[in-house]
């Protein structure tokens, strides 16, 4: 899941173990959603994430983006 306004990609495992994957040092800033792609990206999570102009200058960033990371296992796709 996503975590804002922390700005992390979070996973959290049946055993409800959490691990933070992605956080502002590799780019994440107000991360919003995120969701696994279709057919060969299905290993690939897309993070959005927005840049609010109410959110502290720390954690604010200068505009949205997209990010892709790699995860190790197919999730499943929006439809």
């Amino acid at each position: 899941f996503t975590n804002d306004p922390y700005s992390q990609l979070v996973k959290v495992t049946p055993q409800n173990v959490s691990t933070v994957l992605l956080d502002s040092s590799n780019g994440m800033d107000g991360s919003t959603a995120c969701a696994f792609g279709r057919l060969r990206l299905r290993k690939t999570l897309f993070v959005t994430s927005a840049s609010f102009p109410f959110m502290p200058d720390e954690l604010r960033f200068e505009t949205p983006s997209l990010i892709a990371y790699g995860a190790d296992k197919a999730g499943y796709p929006l439809r």
